[in-house]
């Protein structure tokens, strides 16, 4: 095989012609030119010096250049832009409800925005974090997470994931692959289809702390399906000579769950209460029959007295109990928190960390979610305040999810596209005497609808409709609405 580095400079200076020149002319041409000046010498000279350095820095120098011609972009992330507030925050939260020595320590002030181009020549945007042991955490188009640096050295020179999506009974499509390229040594990524044809994958390679590279590559329509979709990507180094292969794991069987996103709630039996023993300063507080302990060391206790209504509904079913610490970080708000699914029981016993704080609640709830209208007004079964913050929480929470749960309904989600005069119309029949029964409001704009409801502590949440889209809404992070 060719070297790729010799291919691209080939591209870049073109091969001399076939035929043969005149040698005797080149040399009396050569005789009659002149001398060439002390200042040509020392500009000839300077370039050749500056060449070396290039050539000296591997990693960012002309051998860079080369590289990215064929499919590596080096990128230093020192010089890297930051990343916004909004993703520190996120890697701020990527450790909340860590298990005990699991938690990966991202440093989210360190965060760096990296763009590439991908296969194509789409755009993309990741960003990176280094960790405080010497990893890597992620949030880009492949979704997000982390790497410590003992996988990074155990897990080859470059890995592949794939994203499916699926119809009840169809078999899946592959809409797009990802991976990492854990050596420095990998130049080029070629993407192998199951139909024996393949293109070569651009990737990005970040500089020290990071020193990995990632790809993206968003997969067209005809090699989306079995038989033409993405199976392995290959790794070669500077030589052209392959350093590497990950294959992709592939489903072989339909799916048998409808669209959209589907969790697994485990229903197990989870710890009692006396399995944790929460240490002082001690929060506690009674709700709703719920009595709930946090403990200093983040060993939580909750216990079921009397059973009332909204808990004797959840009898039998998965149930999650989940605490909470409300904060701000980057100036924005944000609920930092950890959970625990299984069967319903009077008693049960976990332990929380990376909330980096104390407790300011606590509840039960069913984990098949909400759906509007709610029995409950959108509130959990179950809600255990510690804090006057929490309880404020509560109430802006049950009052955002509420008019999210409307707005994203299926059949809002229909109505909202109409034009003004059906919309309206379709807006009374589908809800009217609901509506009318709610807190939410609505108000027609030249180009949707605006739905509006307050919350008991006088906060109003606001979602804005613009030609059938969501243009604006203030309810994250107490809800989602799209």
């Amino acid at each position: 095989m060719s070297d790729p580095l010799v291919a691209a400079l080939e591209e870049l200076v073109p091969a001399a012609p076939a035929e043969t020149g005149d040698w005797s002319a080149v040399v009396a041409a050569a005789a009659e030119r002149r001398r060439p000046s002390r200042r040509q010498l020392l500009v000839a000279f300077a370039a050749l010096a500056v060449l070396a350095t290039l050539v000296a820095t591997p990693a960012f120098g002309v051998r860079s250049l080369i590289l990215g011609l064929i499919g590596r972009t080096n990128v230093s992330f020192t010089s890297s832009p930051g990343a916004p507030n909004a993703i520190k925050l996120r890697f701020l939260e990527f450790d909340d409800g860590a298990p005990p020595g699991m938690a990966q320590h991202p440093l989210p002030d360190e965060a760096k925005s990296i763009t590439f181009r991908g296969a194509g020549g789409q755009k993309h945007v990741l960003w990176i974090a280094p960790t405080r042991s010497g990893g890597f955490c992620t949030i880009g188009p492949g979704g997000g997470g982390c790497l410590t640096r003992n996988t990074v050295s155990s897990a080859g020179p470059v890995t592949i994931g794939g994203a499916y999506s699926e119809a009840r009974g169809q078999k899946p499509l592959m809409r797009s692959v990802n991976g990492d390229v854990l050596s420095r040594s990998v130049a080029t990524l070629t993407l192998d289809f199951a139909d024996g044809t393949s293109i070569p994958l651009p990737f990005v390679y970040v500089s020290s702390p990071i020193d990995a590279g990632f790809y993206f590559y968003g997969v067209p329509g005809p090699h989306q399906g079995a038989g033409h979709w993405p199976v392995a990507v290959v790794a070669r180094n500077a030589a052209g000579a392959v350093i590497g292969t990950k294959r992709l794991a592939v489903p072989t069987r339909p799916v048998l769950h409808g669209p959209g996103v589907h969790f697994v709630h485990q229903t197990v039996r989870l710890p009692a209460a006396g399995s944790v023993h929460p240490t002082a300063p001690l929060r506690q507080a009674t709700a709703s029959g719920v009595t709930a302990v946090a403990g200093a060391n983040g060993a939580i206790r909750m216990t079921v007295g009397r059973l009332p209504p909204a808990l004797t509904r959840l009898l039998g079913r998965p149930v999650t109990y989940l605490c909470f610490r409300l904060a701000h970080a980057y100036g924005i708000f944000t609920v930092l928190g950890v959970g625990r699914s299984g069967s319903f029981a009077r008693s049960v016993g976990f332990t929380v960390s990376g909330t980096r704080g104390p407790i300011d609640g606590c509840e039960i709830d069913s984990s098949r979610g909400h759906r509007w209208p709610d029995v409950l007004g959108s509130h959990s079964p179950a809600e255990v305040a510690f804090t006057a913050q929490a309880r404020a929480f509560f109430a802006d929470r049950a009052t955002a999810r509420d008019l999210a749960l409307f707005v994203r309904s299926g059949r809002m989600q229909r109505i909202r596209h109409e034009p003004r005069r059906q919309l309206l119309r379709d807006l009374k029949s589908a809800y009217g005497p609901a509506l009318a029964r709610s807190r939410i409001r609505y108000a027609l704009t030249a180009h949707g609808i605006t739905f509006t409801e307050p919350s008991t502590t006088g906060k109003v949440f606001r979602v804005v409709v613009v030609d059938g889209r969501i243009a604006h809404a203030n309810v994250e992070p107490y809800a989602k609405v799209f």
